[in-house]
């Protein structure tokens, strides 16, 4: 008999532990959800086209607004209102982020190859200032960086003159379906 006991040196098929559901965590993985067609990558994406794309999404929902989509950069702005607050009243970080980040989705899919798509892997935000409701962000995204497989976005946000936040954030360039 072999070192080890019978088995030994023969791989083992274990079996997957499954969730709640009775699925196996990797098989719901595997099951993709259609999503809405993005615009193509390139010129293509303006703030008309975005517009048209993000009704009845998040960013839509939270009234961030597409208002500059170019190769160098990407503007878009939020006017605080309740919806963006924490209990103290003041802006909540997931509003900071969700304005941000669109903005650098924005400025991403600018640069990206035709049939491509990315998903955020990273980010790091400072808020410099707290947003209280009526006040208007701007947010500024350009790119540090645009490779084959990542980009990095920085964005800015500004309440007029004043730098009220700052965000870095890192997206993996995905393949299109038929190359994943």
């Amino acid at each position: 008999m072999a070192r080890g006991g019978p088995r030994a040196g023969r791989a083992v098929r274990r079996r997957r532990p499954l969730d709640v559901q009775g699925v196996a965590p990797t098989d719901r993985l595997r099951r993709r959800i259609p999503c809405a067609a993005v615009p193509e990558p390139g010129p293509e994406i303006t703030p008309e086209s975005l517009r048209a794309r993000v009704a009845g999404s998040l960013p839509a929902d939270l009234g961030v607004e597409p208002l500059e989509v170019t190769e160098e950069r990407s503007t878009g702005r939020m006017i605080v209102d309740e919806r963006h607050l924490h209990p103290g009243g003041l802006v909540h970080g997931g509003a900071w982020v969700a304005l941000a980040d669109s903005v650098a989705a924005w400025q991403t899919y600018r640069h990206l190859p035709p049939g491509h798509d990315f998903t955020t892997v990273e980010m790091k935000l400072n808020v410099f200032a707290a947003g209280k409701p009526g006040d208007e962000l701007f947010a500024t995204a350009e790119h540090l960086h645009a490779g084959r497989s990542t980009h990095v976005v920085e964005v800015r946000v500004r309440c007029g003159e004043r730098l009220v936040a700052n965000l870095i954030v890192t997206q993996m360039v995905l393949a299109s379906p038929g190359r994943r």
